[in-house]
């Protein structure tokens, strides 16, 4: 069975109250071997945020104006952890308090956004990651969970899902500063409808271009193990999309519960396993100062 896991929140991140040092000790309970730790970073329109209260705390923890910062422009914020520099002490600290346990790697889930290109990469290449999950939350300016009330009025499961990939691949096209696409179908978690999976044969063209772009550019996607939390019953994607993808050149990809509470870590890695066995990998990929490694099945 799989015993890392490469995506998990802290308090580092504006929606987890989870102490970082708790998360190592689950992981540890679970007798995985190596976990990376991957805060957010979110730049977010200005509107947007505006919707928050930012004197409230998330769940008592630390207070929500503590992570964002209004860029230059007037019209993006930064939304990730302000103290980066006592981030990094603390992480130092606890990975070499258990080192002899487990391999605790820093990495980041990196939003990805059309209008700040500028400043994502400036962030991805600002602190030493191991690995940089990117991840599109946003249609435009617009964050999908956020104004998932209203963001699908109006729109068929067509045109939203054609929206969120075609913005998906010019991202991927634009952006050179990750490692992997992070659970690629998102926009299913808010679909309406009973119906929410991308279907290639609705779908082809595009996740043809998504994934032979992706491995053109030597990029890899993520299996992240949250689907069955979140009541989709499989990963993010699933096993058909895991298959195209394979299909169009795809090797690289890394297994993650995306967990943002000790008791998610390591979540539903037997079944990951199985999956990707049943999708024809031989191997799923771990990362290390941003460079791939294979582990066989």
């Amino acid at each position: 069975m799989i015993k890392t896991d490469h995506h998990m929140h802290t308090n580092a991140s504006v929606d987890s109250p989870a102490e970082m040092e708790d998360m190592i000790k689950q992981a540890v309970d679970l007798g995985l071997t190596e976990i990376c730790i991957t805060n957010h970073a979110d730049f977010h329109s200005f509107t947007d945020i505006q919707k928050w209260d930012l004197t409230n705390t998330y769940n008592g923890s630390i207070p929500l104006s503590d992570y964002v910062k209004v860029l230059p422009d007037g019209e993006t914020c930064e939304v990730a952890i302000k103290d980066f520099t006592g981030y990094i002490d603390t992480y130092q600290r606890l990975s070499q308090t258990y080192a002899e346990k487990i391999s605790v790697l820093m990495g980041c889930e990196l939003g990805l956004y059309s209008y700040s290109p500028e400043a994502v990469t400036a962030y991805a290449n600002k602190y030493p990651f191991d690995f940089i999950i990117a991840s599109q939350h946003t249609l435009g300016r617009r964050d999908i969970g956020l104004n998932r009330a209203s963001f699908f009025v109006g729109r068929s499961k067509q045109e939203a899902y054609t929206t969120h990939l075609t913005e998906m691949i010019q991202n991927v096209r634009d952006y050179d500063c990750f490692d992997v696409l992070g659970h690629i179908d998102y926009i299913v978690r808010y679909w309406p409808d009973e119906d929410r999976d991308i279907h290639i044969h609705e779908f082809d063209d595009l996740l043809t271009a998504l994934f032979k772009t992706l491995a053109e550019k030597g990029k890899g996607i993520e299996i992240n193990t949250s689907g069955f939390r979140y009541g989709l019953n499989r990963t993010h994607p699933g096993i058909d999309l895991l298959r195209k993808y394979r299909e169009c050149g795809g090797e690289i990809i890394t297994v993650g519960s995306d967990a943002h509470r000790p008791e998610h870590v390591g979540g539903y890695l037997t079944e990951a396993t199985q999956i990707l066995q049943e999708a024809g990998f031989k191997a799923y990929t771990k990362f290390n100062q941003r460079k791939p490694i294979f582990i066989d099945l």
